[in-house]
C-alpha cells in the first residue's frame, strides 16, 4: 500500500516491534507533529486535515480512543460551519448536533435502513451525507455513498448510533486505504491500534502527539 521507501521500513520495523525504531524513522522524516498540550495537539491535526480536504482529500482523521475522536470531530464542525458547509437548524439528539451537509456514520447494522427495492442495507460502517433534517419527528436523510438516500429513524438516532465521520477510530478504518494517514495516539494506545493506523496511507503516516 505504502508508496514511500520510509513508510515502508517504518511499518516493517513496527511489525517487528521495534516501536522506538519505526516511530524515529517517521520523525526523521518529519512525519511526527509535536503539541505542548492536548488541545494543541488536536488543533494542529485538524488544521492539517481540513487543508487536504481543501485541496480534494476525502480522508477521515484517525483517532486511538472514542474521546479524542469526539474531540477531533468537534473542532472540524467549527471549521466546517465557519466555511458555510454546513447549514439549516442544528437537529440535537443523544448529545450530537447535526447538520445539513454533516458526514456521518452508521454504528448498527439495521436491515430496515434501505432504498425500495433494494437489498443493500445500511450497516456497521456506513458512510453518508446528511441531506435533510426533519425536525418534526427528529429524523433526517441521509445519502449513503454505498446504500442510496435513506431516512434514518428517530429510534436509530436516539441510540446514538450515526456519529460524525470526520474522524474515526481504528476500528472504523481498518481495510480502508487513505491517501495519508493522520493519526492521533494516546498513552492509551496499543500495538494493534499503532499498526492499523500506520498501515492505511497510501502516501505514509503523520503522526499528532504530546510532547513528554
Amino acid at each position: 500500500r505504502q508508496d514511500d521507501h520510509v513508510d515502508r521500513l517504518a511499518i516493517d520495523d513496527y511489525r517487528n516491534g521495534l516501536i522506538t525504531e519505526a516511530v524515529q524513522r517517521l520523525d526523521d522524516a518529519d512525519r511526527v507533529v509535536r503539541s505542548a498540550t492536548a488541545g494543541e495537539s488536536f488543533d494542529a491535526m485538524v488544521a492539517d486535515w481540513y487543508a487536504a480536504r481543501l485541496a480534494g482529500s476525502a480522508d477521515p482523521m484517525i483517532a486511538g480512543p472514542n474521546s479524542t475522536r469526539r474531540a477531533l470531530n468537534e473542532r472540524a464542525r467549527v471549521l466546517l460551519k465557519a466555511a458555510g458547509e454546513l447549514t439549516g437548524e442544528p437537529l440535537r439528539v443523544a448529545g450530537r448536533e447535526l447538520l445539513v451537509g454533516d458526514e456521518v456514520v452508521a454504528r448498527r447494522n439495521d436491515r430496515t435502513l434501505c432504498e425500495p427495492g433494494s437489498k443493500d442495507f445500511v450497516k456497521n460502517g456506513s458512510v453518508g451525507v446528511i441531506e435533510a433534517i426533519h425536525h418534526s419527528d427528529r429524523e433526517v436523510t441521509v445519502r449513503f455513498e454505498r446504500e442510496g438516500t435513506i431516512r434514518v429513524p428517530a429510534r436509530y438516532l436516539a441510540a446514538g448510533k450515526l456519529e460524525h465521520a470526520y474522524a474515526r477510530t481504528t476500528y472504523g478504518v481498518q481495510g480502508h486505504t487513505h491517501d495519508v494517514a493522520r493519526y492521533h495516539p494516546t498513552d492509551a494506545s496499543g500495538f494493534e491500534e499503532g499498526y492499523v493506523a500506520v498501515t492505511r496511507g497510501r502516501n505514509g503516516a503523520r503522526l499528532y502527539v504530546v510532547d513528554g
